[in-house]
């Protein structure tokens, strides 16, 4: 019994020791762990720290420019100068660049907001049914924001397709003044109807708020494989949405940002602007008066967040606008009891 007992010790105190030991070395491990993810925090802000410099050491606005949370803060707002109006004169940024220890001055005077349309095109030939004589599609259209979080309906776009031949007036024989003709659909016994009118003029009773989904409707007529459009291009079953894009558009001096920021060195394409750049004149044919044109620069990759979500579905007549009425066809005839 008594040799018992000492076997169970002597087994259950090799246990402990072991399982101390192992203990002791998880504790040495994670220590050293530690040791190593703090060493390198410190070195990475240290190397931060001693590296870290601005796009400018001075920042000189219009006065009465700084918003109350700045001076609050100590601090300048992110992207303060797309909300900046006013600036300073080329005397005074002559008077800077004259100061003591300036090595470049950077002006950027803000011009404002230029808005650039986006064509986009959305086939819908497999859409079509073969056996339909005419037909017509809409296409739905959502803008999807900030992160899917907003979504924004738009107007619908229409689609009549017909197996007739369409006529269109090319625009090498447009007139000026006359308006835009609408087409004419050629029915097998050579009947012709005017179909697509475009409005021939908009009065004051005819407004409608930008945002208002009517103002933003659209509608494409198609005709069989042999219809040509205005520009003599075979036509498309397809419709095109548009999608605005707001560039905010800034002046520099060339010199001088290449030297504060080297924006000669980020062009990825084109050229960068020299130092006696000038607008030049154009004139289209046809047109009365000559339009200028000035080089710019735009970023590559704009960072947009934005995405178009769209659903097709046949449209039903009378019921959300694609009546005869609209499509410029005539109504056809009413029977008893209809």
């Amino acid at each position: 019994m008594r040799g018992m007992v000492l076997s169970q010790w002597r087994v259950r105190l090799r246990r402990a020791l072991a399982l101390l030991s192992m203990i002791a070395v998880a504790v040495a491990g994670f220590t050293l762990l530690t040791g190593a993810a703090v060493t390198s925090r410190l070195d990475t802000v240290g190397t931060v720290a001693a590296n870290y410099r601005p796009v400018y050491d001075l920042l000189v606005r219009p006065k009465d420019a700084v918003l109350p949370p700045e001076r609050q803060r100590n601090l300048v707002q992110s992207g303060q100068l797309a909300g900046m109006r006013g600036g300073i004169t080329v005397d005074q940024w002559r008077q800077i660049q004259a100061v003591r220890g300036v090595s470049v001055a950077a002006p950027v005077a803000m011009i404002g907001y230029v808005m650039r349309t986006v064509p986009i095109t959305v086939d819908l030939g497999d859409q079509l049914d073969p056996t339909v004589e005419r037909q017509v599609l809409r296409v739905q259209p959502t803008w999807v924001t900030d992160a899917g979080l907003s979504q924004i309906p738009d107007g619908p776009a229409y689609l009549y397709v017909t197996r007739n031949r369409l006529d269109v007036v090319p625009n090498s024989e447009l007139e000026s003044g006359g308006g835009l003709p609408p087409p004419e659909e050629v029915d097998v016994d050579g009947q012709r109807v005017k179909i697509c009118p475009a409005a021939p003029s908009v009065d004051e009773g005819d407004w409608l708020q930008p945002t208002d989904l009517r103002a933003r409707s659209s509608l494409t007529c198609v005709g069989h494989a042999g219809s040509t459009d205005r520009e003599g291009k075979a036509m498309r079953p397809a419709v095109t949405l548009v999608w605005t894009v707001p560039f905010l558009m800034a002046a520099v001096d060339p010199d001088s940002e290449a030297a504060l920021a080297g924006l000669d060195k980020a062009v990825t394409s084109g050229r960068y602007f020299t130092s006696a750049e000038k607008s030049t004149s154009h004139r289209l044919d046809g047109m009365l008066y000559p339009y200028s044109k000035l080089p710019i620069l735009i970023a590559d990759r704009p960072q947009i967040d934005g995405d178009a979500q769209h659903r097709r579905a046949a449209a039903e007549p009378g019921r959300d606008g694609t009546g005869p009425h609209r499509l410029g066809r005539p109504a056809p005839p009413r029977g008893p009891g209809s």
